[in-house]
């Protein structure tokens, strides 16, 4: 029989988030997209254990990195419109 290293799932709250694998072994880059971005909008994303890094690709949208600790991770975003109706 023939053992791998162990794998953690990637958990990704929203449904405009992207990553080409569900599972990474310990100490492997993630990579993650986020393609659902609406004008007046502010977004807030994190983690409850790991940092992320965050950065824009046109025709991508947001692009986080980090690197699989040792358990599972879930990636979290937060939205809210800034637009100011004047009626």
């Amino acid at each position: 029989m023939i053992f791998g290293k162990k794998k953690y799932e990637l958990h990704l709250d929203d449904f405009g988030f992207k990553s080409a694998k569900k599972k990474y072994a310990a100490g492997k880059k993630v990579t993650v997209y986020y393609d659902l971005i609406a004008t007046d909008t502010d977004y807030r994303f994190y983690s409850d254990d790991v940092e992320l890094k965050q950065g824009y690709e046109s025709g991508q949208g947001y692009v986080f990195t980090f690197t699989m600790p040792e358990h599972d991770v879930t990636i979290h975003v937060e939205s809210r419109n800034t637009m100011v109706y004047e009626g």
